[in-house]
Order: structure tokens, then C-alpha cells, then sequence
């Protein structure tokens, strides 16, 4: 995908996947721009709070990268691919709250400008497998509703929103109270 996405040069993401000796070309990408390489970002509808170590499939490191010249190849030679990694957490409301119909959780990153989300359980329950270890921004769509800070350990970015470095030693479900507007 191009890093920048401005009106006079910016022709859409493109999605290419390897062939049988794990080789893969772009064609007709503009010259002299920058562009991400990533894996697409995926939701685990089915969470279940049993499914805390789900195995996850390799992934690609987000890797930024500049086209050559018209007409020239830009060769990135041997990419290689890490172990995926899982984000379960769990969607607290109070006791006395009614809780929304629909709530959801969504992920997303820079540079990739990728963003993937899931809805959230009855339990509250959801999960992200297959991520590579880097930062994201979590948003929690819940009508009526916005995170509790003083029961929350990251810092918020917005009233439902927070950053946050996903890292293979840490595998804890996070939690994620909420309080009522």
C-alpha cells in the first residue's frame, strides 16, 4: 500500500500473495514513492475465553520501502516472516449497567493504515490472532459508554481509545472496563 495517500498519486492498496517457492511481484506500482508491505490485520469471531494461547500463523513485520526509478525493479530480497501473536481481552460494564446491544473492538496501525474489527460476546469477550509484534490503537464501540481510566492501566488516547505495544512476552487477556457517559 502507498505510505501516502494524496490525490495526485495515490492508486489503491494492492494484495498479492506468494507462489509455490514463496516469490511474489507487484506490477505497475508508481515510481519513487514510498509504500508498506504488511499482513492484513484479522478478527477472531469465534473467541472463547478457553482459546487464551490460540496457535497463530507466521506473519510479515510491517516493512516500509521506496520504488525505484520508471521502469526500474525494486528487489527486496529474502523477507522473513515472525510468529503471529493473539490479543484476547474482555469488555467489562458495571453491574447496574444495561449493556449495549452491540459492542465492538477494532485494531489498527500506522503505517500500514490497516484496521480490522470484531464484535464482542455476550461475555465480553473478543480476539485478534495472527498480528505481528507491533503498536496499535484499540477503540471500543459501545454505545453510551466510554473506558474507565481510573480502573484502566494504559493511557487513553480518546475517551474510547488507547495505544498499545503488542509483545510476545506479554500474553495477558486484557481487560477493559467501561463506565457509563
Amino acid at each position: 500500500m502507498q505510505r501516502y495517500r494524496n490525490v495526485e498519486s495515490f492508486v489503491g492498496e494492492s494484495v498479492v500473495v506468494t507462489d509455490h517457492t514463496g516469490s511474489f511481484q507487484f506490477n505497475d506500482l508508481q515510481p519513487n514513492q514510498k509504500y508498506v508491505l504488511y499482513t492484513l490485520c484479522e478478527p477472531n469471531q469465534e473467541a472463547r475465553s478457553e482459546d487464551l494461547l490460540i496457535q497463530n500463523p507466521p506473519v510479515l513485520k510491517t516493512l516500509s520501502l521506496e520504488t525505484t526509478d520508471s521502469g526500474g525493479l525494486t528487489e527486496l530480497g529474502e523477507l522473513t516472516l515472525v510468529a503471529g501473536l493473539s490479543l484476547t481481552g474482555r469488555v467489562t460494564f458495571p453491574a447496574d449497567a444495561q449493556r449495549p446491544s452491540e459492542v465492538k473492538v477494532r485494531l489498527s496501525r500506522d503505517p500500514a493504515w490497516d484496521w480490522c474489527e470484531t464484535r464482542v460476546l455476550n461475555r465480553g469477550e473478543f480476539s485478534f490472532t495472527g498480528l505481528p509484534s507491533e503498536v496499535y490503537r484499540v477503540s471500543v464501540n459501545a454505545p453510551g459508554f466510554d473506558i474507565d481510566a481510573s480502573q484502566f492501566r494504559y493511557q487513553l488516547t480518546g475517551a474510547s481509545q488507547f495505544g498499545m505495544r503488542l509483545r510476545s512476552d506479554r500474553q495477558m487477556p486484557l481487560v477493559i472496563p467501561m463506565r457509563s457517559k
